[in-house]
């Protein structure tokens, strides 16, 4: 399964597929299409699939909400951090991954249910839930 295409097809602003697609999959700009999440994330995804946002949520809440959403087991990542970038792991060690690291990440658990955490600058960075 191509968890980042049916990603971008479900939940990126449609003016921006094509390009953050060839971004993923360019060994050179990757770094460039998960950067385009740290900061103004509105501006890329589309906001009707927002379930929620917040920077308060913890990640036994995380968890939970995901949890509800899905019937899938893993989440695939996509990272700025190479150790944990194109990886899958269960719901708990997807979320446990990414929830303090500084940049950008998304989790894809299946089409219709995502997780982006933003870059943290000051305090807590805001995370968001998609739902399609």
């Amino acid at each position: 399964m191509d968890y980042e295409a049916i990603f971008v097809k479900n939940f990126i602003q449609s003016r921006l597929q094509e390009r953050i697609i060839y971004e993923l999959n360019s060994k050179k700009k990757r770094l460039n299409a998960i950067s385009r999440f740290c900061h103004n994330i509105l501006d890329v995804i589309n906001q009707e699939a927002i379930f929620l946002q917040s920077n308060k949520i913890t990640i036994n809440q995380t968890i939970k909400s995901i949890k509800s959403l899905t019937s899938s087991s893993f989440g695939y990542v996509i990272s700025y951090d190479s150790d944990i970038d194109k990886q899958i792991f269960s719901i708990e060690s997807s979320i446990e991954e990414v929830f303090y690291r500084g940049m950008a990440q998304i989790i894809i658990f299946d089409k219709n249910i995502c997780f982006i955490k933003e870059e943290q600058v000051f305090g807590s960075p805001m995370k968001y839930i998609l739902k399609k």
